[in-house]
Formats: C-alpha cells, structure tokens, sequence
C-alpha cells in the first residue's frame, strides 16, 4: 500500500472539516428557521431558543422587520452552506496528478460569486439595522463586513489561475 502524501492528507483532512463545517452550517440555519417558527407563535421564545443573534431586538419594530432580519441571516446561512458544498465536491475529486481541470476552475469561480452574494446581504443586514438603530440606541450593527468581499476577490484570482494553468495544460499536451 503507497503512503499518502503530506498534500493528500491535509487534502483529506480538509474535506472532513468542510463537512463538518457544513452540517454545523445547516444545523444554524435550521435552529434560526425554528427559532422563528416558534416566534409566530409565542413572541418571547426566541430570546431563549437562538440568543446571540441580535435580531430578536428588531421585533420590536415590527414582525416584518424581525421577519426580514431572519429571512437573511437564513440566506447568509444557506450560501455559506453552498460554499462548503462546493468545497466538499472540489476536495472529493480534486487530483493531484492533474488538478488543473475545467470543472474546478467553474466551481472556485461559482464560489466567489457565492462570496459575494453572502456580502451583500450582509450588507443589507447591517443597513436594516442601522436604520433601525438609527430609530433607537438599543441596537448595535457591526461595520460593514469586508471579510466576504476579500475572500471572493482571492478565490476569484485563484479561479482565474486555475483557468491559465488548464490553457496551459492542454498547450503542452
């Protein structure tokens, strides 16, 4: 039996982290959907069930405004499971006698897209709530998170590298 190679094993590792990732991920997006579901029917539990969220405060502008917070933060989960997804089905067939292959090139670039579609929505999170502060001083919204825009602007670049090194591939070939 040949020995794994270092780059094979982190390779493998990383495929277990992502699924990891992603089942913690969905588990989230679960706990905010019932969370919600719950506060239809009784308008307190949701501090109890899901706290550390920050949206339950936006209640008390409104269910439509505690509907919106949640219908997001639900969608940023989603996408951050897509992206695990994605990553789970790079790392299953990546290869590494020939990783340069057209589908992983499409799949690193879907994956920036993800990226950013989870930044602007993050960024819709933070203006709803820095409307609703604007109303009251009792919530807070972070910054305007640039982490998601940065990450989808390297992988993009690692897309397009993968992209030259299969042109480059199939010249020498």
């Amino acid at each position: 039996m040949p020995s794994e190679s270092k780059t094979q094993r982190v390779l493998n590792t990383m495929l277990v982290v992502s699924w990891i990732a992603f089942i913690g991920i969905m588990i989230e997006a679960g706990a905010i959907l019932f969370s919600y579901g719950v506060s239809i029917v009784n308008s307190d539990a949701p501090r109890v069930l899901y706290p550390g969220l920050g949206i339950f405060e936006s209640n008390q502008f409104g269910f439509g405004h505690y509907t919106t917070a949640v219908i997001v933060l639900t969608l940023i989960s989603a996408f951050q499971a897509f992206v695990c997804y994605l990553v789970i089905q790079i790392l299953s067939k990546v290869s590494l006698s020939n990783p340069f292959v057209l589908e992983t090139a499409k799949r690193l670039k879907r994956i920036s897209y993800v990226l950013m579609g989870i930044w602007i929505l993050s960024v819709i999170q933070y203006v709803h709530l820095a409307i609703l502060s604007s109303q009251t001083l009792s919530l807070k919204g972070d910054v305007i998170p640039g982490e998601y825009l940065f990450v989808a602007g390297l992988v993009y670049i690692i897309a397009q590298l993968f992209k030259r090194g299969i042109e480059l591939q199939a010249k020498n070939d």
